[in-house]
């Protein structure tokens, strides 16, 4: 039940996340999924680290938003969402994970 709650909200996450700008989006994922510090995330994205992290913070704001108005929606097809993300992460030639 834990691992099935947890993949509900991974794809809750997903589909809010699909929702927002682009550059949101790289903000957020090069934090979370690269896992990457900070200044390196702003030299990467080719912008200073003050605006990284103002745009880090708007990004948040902005999914934390998002997820509140989906959790108020029907739930979307969880399986669906989280097979498009893996395929779009997934280095090319690995297998599913």
């Amino acid at each position: 039940e834990v691992q099935l709650g947890r993949k509900e909200e991974h794809a809750l996450a997903l589909s809010a996340l699909e929702e927002m700008n682009l550059d949101d989006q790289l903000v957020l994922l090069v934090t979370y999924v690269d896992q990457l510090p900070g200044p390196e995330a702003a030299q990467i994205l080719d912008m200073t680290f003050d605006a990284f992290r103002q745009r880090l913070s708007r990004a948040r704001k902005t999914l934390r938003k998002k997820l509140e108005k989906r959790a108020q929606e029907p739930a979307p097809d969880g399986a669906e969402i989280l097979a498009a993300w893996d395929a779009l992460l997934r280095p090319e030639g690995e297998g599913p994970s």
